[in-house]
């Protein structure tokens, strides 16, 4: 089920995406004293629900789609005023007011059809793509040690060639990996409901358990001045309610939670992964691996991952991915807008993050809800349409895709 850690882990920027599409109304979560518009279920590509699709008990009672606000074009609101008018016998006009209604119209030039590789089991516990994490482990396969050129092999019997034969297991994705440290996160992300820095230290209030010397990035930190976001920064000092880092950064903080995550590094072992045909000799030395799956969150339910190389760490290292995302933000492609729109022949809800700060209130407090969905509406598609405009060779399509939506 999306909370607010999962919400916030789905947006790449300060603010989320611009458009949400849900099959359920939501509900109002309170924290920090903010309250904000989350919908049930969970969103289509998450952990649980790719589990659910290959477990066989798939159920789209409640679940939803970010769309992605690459090359979106504006939102475009028609409002229409559903009213009975007619003159008096005096001549004065009257009005038998019924209901505001408005139509919705959004579109996309160049978005990729499809937003990462492979599924990306959004984490449910932090939205983070679980390919991203480093943690899950590789493919299965046969790998070929690196030959040790300070031995000397003339005192063993001739070298002989051979093909290797791959067992069954073997035939899935083959890739190679030289031993290389990366980063990788550790644990869930943790709210950070405030922060402040004076130009020396930054100031991160948050119930916690880290402790000092750990590694953590904090990001989404809305500030008045100078940014309070943070990559692996190391912790001088951790209390139970807030934690430090030594920053040059001077400003405070707004409304706006952010969270942390603890990093640490991992060593990757080297290796070479063997496929059918290659060719090794008597004195390679071969070590079987058995398949290695990844755990999807809160189900048991395991998978096959593909691992590729892609980003680099603060050392300069390249950090691994099991999926290539397409889009900037992980927001919906053009199949997946495309489904949900054959999914769904009937009403469902539009969530939207834009300024309109009334929805709240027009005193002080409704102006700090920027970075929230503020309206959330009952609708219908009354027209789709989406065309193919670039084929990509091995990746993904280019698609020009637009869709109206009537208020129910």
């Amino acid at each position: 089920m999306a909370d607010l850690a999962y919400m916030n882990g789905r947006r790449k920027y300060q603010r989320p995406q611009g458009v949400l599409l849900a099959n359920n109304p939501g509900t109002i979560i309170t924290e920090g004293g903010q309250k904000f518009y989350v919908p049930l279920g969970n969103e289509v590509g998450s952990d649980v629900y790719q589990a659910s699709l290959e477990s066989g008990t798939f159920d789209d009672a409640n679940e939803f789609i970010i769309l992605s606000d690459d090359n979106r074009k504006e939102l475009d609101f028609t409002p229409e005023r559903i009213e009975k008018r007619e003159r008096m016998i005096n001549g004065r006009m009257r009005s038998y007011h019924i209901a505001d209604k408005i139509s919705l119209s959004v579109a996309w030039d160049m978005l990729p059809s499809r937003s990462f590789s492979r599924p990306p089991a959004f984490v449910s516990e932090t939205g983070k793509p679980a390919s991203s994490i480093v943690t899950q482990g590789y493919n299965s396969g046969m790998r070929k040690a690196p030959l040790d050129p300070e031995k000397q092999y003339t005192d063993k019997p001739p070298i002989m060639e051979k093909e290797y034969t791959p067992k069954e297991y073997d035939t899935t994705y083959v890739q190679y990996f030289p031993e290389e440290t990366v980063w990788a996160p550790v644990g869930g992300q943790v709210p950070v409901t405030a922060a402040y820095g004076d130009g020396s230290t930054t100031y991160y209030f948050s119930e916690n358990s880290f402790k000092a010397g750990q590694i953590v990035s904090i990001a989404n930190m809305l500030s008045t001045g100078e940014s309070l976001d943070v990559e692996y920064a190391t912790i001088a000092i951790a209390k139970p309610d807030y934690f430090t880092i030594s920053s040059k950064a001077v400003g405070s903080s707004t409304t706006l939670i952010g969270y942390a995550q603890l990093q640490e590094k991992v060593v990757i072992p080297r290796g070479e992964i063997l496929k059918s045909g290659d060719k090794v000799t008597s004195i390679d030395k071969i070590i079987e691996l058995p398949p290695i799956k990844s755990v999807v969150a809160g189900t048991g339910v395991t998978r096959l991952v593909e691992p590729t190389s892609m980003g680099t760490d603060p050392d300069g290292n390249p950090t691994t991915h099991f999926s290539q995302q397409y889009t900037s933000d992980g927001g919906a492609g053009g199949v997946e807008i495309l489904d949900w729109y054959k999914r769904n022949t009937g009403s469902f809800w539009v969530y939207l993050a834009y300024d309109n700060y009334s929805n709240f209130s027009k005193t002080d407090a409704g102006y700090t809800n920027l970075q929230k969905y503020n309206e959330v509406i009952e609708v219908f598609f009354s027209d789709f349409s989406h065309s193919v405009v670039k084929r990509g060779g091995s990746n993904y399509d280019f698609w020009n895709i637009s869709f109206s939506l009537e208020e129910a």
